[in-house]
């Protein structure tokens, strides 16, 4: 039988009469443990989270979003016109740009990828300038994106 010398009515206490006491306090000592260590890996996460973020560096990450979502972003701009001279050598195809989108929605970087025929290249270029895009919100904080704008020529049939 464990005694122990604490105070009390009769000096010493038997734990033994209080077998539910020492799990408590066992129980407790565990729990509180458990609880500083899942707070200090929590901590020592977010730490680690933010070093890597852009925001605690203070230079905004540039996010890279698929053609379709920002092409549903766009509000304002010029549509491509077809040069004639390309509709006379019957020229079609697609020409592929990429874009950097600035965290006001502007036009920023813009360079051809792939092109059928120059012709089609300037007369994307010149239309993509003019293009304005909704900002892209990442945690309700404008960002730059990097995107890819597909501008299809077609003769049709």
């Amino acid at each position: 039988m464990l005694t122990t010398n604490l105070p009390g009515p009769s000096g010493i206490h038997n734990i033994a009469k209080r077998p539910l006491a020492g799990r408590r306090i066992l129980l407790g000592a565990a729990c509180s443990i458990l609880a500083l260590a899942t707070c200090t890996s929590a901590l020592a996460l977010h730490a680690a989270v933010a070093s890597d973020s852009s925001a605690a560096t203070g230079t905004p990450k540039i996010l890279s979003v698929k053609p379709e979502i920002m092409a549903g972003d766009r509000i304002s701009g010029e549509n491509p016109i077809y040069p004639a001279e390309a509709r006379k050598k019957k020229i079609q195809g697609k020409v592929v740009l990429d874009a950097l989108i600035s965290r006001e929605g502007e036009i920023q970087n813009l360079h051809v990828v792939q092109s059928p025929d120059k012709l089609l290249s300037d007369s994307s270029l010149k239309a993509v300038r003019t293009w304005r895009y909704r900002p892209y919100l990442l945690n309700g904080n404008p960002v730059e994106v990097k995107t890819t704008i597909n501008v299809t020529y077609s003769l049709g049939s």
